[in-house]
C-alpha cells in the first residue's frame, strides 16, 4: 500500500510540474507583437492559472494525506510487536 501511495504522489508532483511547463510553453508560443494573439494569451494564462493553482492545492492535501496514511494492516502490525506488560498477558476476556 505504501509503494502505490508514494507512486500516486510522484505522479501527482509530475503532473503538475508538466502543467507548469506546458503553460510556459503555451506563453512562450504566443506572438507578443500580434495584440489579439497577446491578449488570447493573457486570457489563457489567467484561466489556466486559476484552474492550476486549485489542481496544486488538491493535489499537495491528496500527497499530505498519503503520506500520513498508515493501512490498518501496518497498523495491527506495529500493534503485535508492541511488548505487553504483565497485566495485559494476564487479563481475561469473558
Amino acid at each position: 500500500m505504501k509503494e502505490k501511495a508514494s507512486q500516486l504522489r510522484e505522479a501527482l508532483e509530475r503532473i503538475n510540474e508538466d502543467l507548469l511547463t506546458l503553460s510556459d510553453d503555451i506563453w512562450l508560443g504566443i506572438d507578443h507583437n500580434d495584440e489579439a494573439a497577446l491578449e488570447e494569451g493573457v486570457q489563457f494564462k489567467k484561466a489556466f492559472n486559476a484552474q492550476q493553482s486549485g489542481f496544486a492545492k488538491a493535489a499537495q492535501g491528496i500527497i499530505e494525506v498519503l503520506e500520513n496514511y498508515a493501512p490498518p494492516e501496518e497498523q495491527s502490525t506495529a500493534e503485535k510487536t508492541t511488548p505487553r506488560t504483565r497485566a495485559q498477558r494476564d487479563r481475561k476476556v469473558e
